[in-house]
């Protein structure tokens, strides 16, 4: 959903400081050379697959970005609650201590997981944009147990299995080799113009494209005549504002918040053209990718293929913020409305007057009075007529055209 401004409700979890083994173990597979193919749901840019959680159908977000899973759901489908807790933190670098549950079975297609490890999330930022859509985060930490999967956004389908062969016929796509660093979880390298970064594959970062580490690109400035290398590629100048919602919580983004655009970008062998980069906390690829595009992570090759959805070896982001706001909840519990946006400055909603810190009051006519009716409504319309209201009781209407 390009240049909508966005919720952007999950955005990838890591295990804090490691992958103990009190929350590796469990995992065992039933059956050897299988391959399932199980309907998914794609809800913005999220990928909700079915995951058997104590026998009933649970709908869980497929977070390649998570080290471990998350529970949200109110109810526990009986998981025993464990007297420990570990620390664990969101891309913000927010962390929280967290319980362990133990579910008896956790089954996707024929990958059968007993005593299943999950971390309590139920009081995080990520259950209040949950809205009955999902349970939780399934990660993918089988893939060093040999598991491969394709995510075929074309068709909705999520294919999984453990033949070492069993993607050979579509290993002409661009690829690009990763590696998981002992977490279970994808990086590959991409070449910008400030040289390679290792990036995270990240299919929990919901509509991001493509993040570059604040902290790398603050170092690399530090370097003599660098700044006039990469200043053609600059965007918007750096204290622009953006805002994000974490697992534990929300961020404004503004210190030394930087908006690239590049003309085209090497991802492995796959070029992606026109594509617009934040930098941000970490390095990744988000799910923005899947929109115009398949992805196989082959666990046997160590590679990622990206098939894009028209059949060729090049993908266009196309992924400038025109509009130039996202949303975020309210920063006071008490406020009086339960979203209210950040504003780039001299992007189409900032030139229409709206301004960071005005809340939303209406979408297509429709009063929003809780974060859910507006996830809703976003999913169920295309167009976009918002009426804001400020602080100190200014009433804007705007109309975005498509």
């Amino acid at each position: 959903m390009k240049h909508l401004p966005y919720l952007l409700g999950v955005i990838a979890l890591a295990l804090f400081p490691g992958c103990r083994q009190s929350l590796c173990s469990g995992q065992t597979i039933l059956q050897h050379d299988f391959a399932d193919t199980l309907h998914i749901t794609i809800d913005n840019g999220l990928i909700t697959v079915p995951v058997e959680i104590g026998g009933r159908i649970r709908p869980m977000i497929l977070d390649t970005g998570a080290e471990m899973s998350f529970w949200t759901a109110e109810e526990t489908e009986g998981a025993v609650a464990q007297s420990e807790t570990h620390a664990a933190y969101d891309s913000h670098r927010n962390t929280q201590e967290l319980a362990e549950l133990r579910f008896p079975t956790v089954q996707i297609g024929h990958v059968t997981m007993n005593d299943y490890p999950m971390l309590d999330s139920r009081e995080s930022a990520l259950t209040q944009i949950a809205c009955g859509r999902f349970y939780g985060l399934f990660s993918c930490n089988f893939i060093d147990k040999g598991i491969s999967f394709k995510i075929d956004t074309k068709d909705s389908l999520l294919i999984i299995t453990d033949r070492k062969d069993h993607f050979k016929e579509e290993r002409h796509f661009p690829s690009a080799k990763f590696r998981t660093w002992g977490d279970g979880c994808p990086y590959i390298a991409v070449r910008t113009p400030m040289g390679n970064l290792n990036v995270l594959f990240d299919t929990g970062a919901q509509g991001t494209w493509f993040d570059i580490n604040q902290e790398y690109w603050d170092k690399w400035l530090q370097r003599p005549g660098h700044r006039e290398k990469i200043e053609e590629f600059l965007d918007s100048t750096p204290g622009v504002p953006s805002s994000a919602v974490g697992v534990f919580g929300t961020e404004d983004k503004t210190a030394s918040w930087a908006v690239f655009h590049f003309p085209a970008l090497r991802f492995g062998t796959l070029t992606v053209t026109d594509l617009e980069a934040n930098t941000a906390r970490s390095s990744l690829i988000g799910s923005g990718i899947l929109e115009n595009a398949s992805v196989i992570l082959d666990a046997h090759r160590k590679r990622l293929y990206f098939l894009p959805h028209d059949g060729g070896d090049t993908l266009k982001a196309g992924n400038r913020s025109t509009r130039g706001f996202s949303v975020r909840p309210s920063a006071d519990e008490d406020a009086p409305y339960p979203l209210q946006v950040t504003v780039r400055e001299g992007k189409e909603a900032w030139r229409k007057g709206v301004r960071t810190g005005d809340y939303i009051l209406e979408y297509n006519g429709i009063p929003i009075r809780d974060i859910c009716t507006y996830i809703l409504l976003k999913k169920q319309d295309k167009d976009s007529a918002y009426k804001f209201i400020s602080p100190d009781g200014t009433v804007k209407e705007v109309v975005f055209n498509e």
